[in-house]
């Protein structure tokens, strides 16, 4: 999301400049209509205490090309602490299968304690009210129960796995890497 969109954004959330004269529901399918078509307006609603950075405006627009097929592989190296979790490996997932319910999400961590944290936090999105509002044929399905392995009413599924688990030949639609050495230690043994 450019600074512009951004300012849109805010200005159709607080009902200021050209979104003034609109209606509570208008701006809320204003807002909607944003967050579908756009992964950092999705993360702002359904995260709300995420502050956007300059360094985000790349990460949202290039997560987005590899969403639209324009970009196969890519790789986001930056410091601890700079939002790529939250974005790449929380909310990217749920935008993923928002926009695509009948797609494969398969997301690999070190552990698959962190990897059920993100599936948890994937399914909690998912399941949300919100996120409904925003992607109406993205939904549940009656029988997902586990935050490892959920699928849609649509056809699509979510698996997390930790490093050494298994998804071989499950094949994903996207597929995450967050993480996949615990430590410096851990990267530098034998």
């Amino acid at each position: 999301m450019s600074a512009d969109e951004n300012k849109i954004f805010d200005a159709v959330r607080e009902g200021s400049g050209a979104f003034k004269g609109l209606t509570r529901n208008e701006r809320q399918g204003v807002m909607l209509g944003l967050c579908k078509d756009s992964l950092a307006p999705y993360t702002r609603i359904m995260y709300p205490p995420f502050e956007r950075s300059k360094h985000h405006e790349i990460i949202f627009s290039k997560l987005e090309q590899v969403e639209r097929g324009e970009i196969d592989r890519l790789i986001i190296n930056m410091p601890p602490r700079h939002s790529k979790s939250l974005i790449a490996s929380q909310m990217l997932p749920s935008w993923f299968l928002g926009r695509n319910p009948d797609k494969r999400v398969i997301i690999a961590t070190y552990a698959q304690d962190l990897a059920d944290d993100f599936g948890r936090r994937i399914k909690m999105n998912i399941g949300s009210e919100l996120h409904r509002a925003i992607f109406p044929k993205s939904e549940l399905s009656m029988d997902s129960r586990s935050i490892k392995k959920f699928s849609l009413t649509a056809g699509g599924e979510f698996i997390a796995v930790g490093v050494g688990g298994g998804a071989t030949g499950k094949g994903g639609d996207l597929i995450l890497v967050d993480d996949p050495i615990k430590g410096r230690q851990e990267a530098n043994s034998k």
